[in-house]
């Protein structure tokens, strides 16, 4: 019937509201903790070698995954708030840079570059999202609990790169320089 079809519409709306926020910083964290990781191990290969070869591979596969990483996440704020404005550019540009900037990603300047790249885009669609919020929304985002968003993301992020970088290691131990 149509009140049992509308019940399980808005509970099944309420249910991954809360799903999605809960992980939506990790999706975005992932990507940031995944560049860096192989980036770290990129700085200690010698040029040439068939680990930073390797290295490389890996860094470009990350460049093809990251869209796919962050679409859920972000399709998802933009439906709640219905502005999509440069969404495109934040899929795509961090991914681009890393393919355009693939002969430097084992130098000290990489990441940092990428990752402001990477972040002010993120702003940049982010800051229209909050101003097409509603008063209570917005409310809503300035009562949030910071230190725990801070801890969460930190989280993610710490666990991420320590996981990647104890992998890659072991991985690529057996690989001569």
């Amino acid at each position: 019937t149509y009140a049992n079809f509308v019940v399980h519409l808005l509970v099944g709306l309420c249910v991954s509201t809360l799903l999605g926020m809960s992980i939506f910083w990790a999706f975005l964290a992932i990507p940031a903790s995944a560049v860096r990781a192989v980036w770290l191990m990129t700085m200690d290969a010698k040029e040439g070698s068939t680990k930073l070869k390797i290295l490389n591979c890996l860094m470009q596969l990350i460049a093809c995954l990251t869209p796919c990483v962050t679409v859920f996440p972000l399709l998802f704020f933009s439906q709640i708030t219905g502005k999509s404005s440069s969404l495109v550019a934040f899929w795509f540009v961090p991914s681009l840079l890393i393919f355009l900037l693939r002969e430097h990603t084992n130098k000290p300047i990489f990441y940092p570059v990428w990752l402001i790249v990477y972040g002010g885009l993120f702003f940049f669609w982010f800051i229209p999202q909050l101003h097409s919020l509603d008063e209570s929304i917005w409310n809503l985002v300035k009562d949030l609990d910071w230190p725990w968003v801070w801890s969460s993301l930190h989280r993610d992020f710490c666990i991420a790169n320590v996981m990647l970088t104890d992998i890659l290691g072991f991985m690529l131990e057996g690989i001569q320089q």
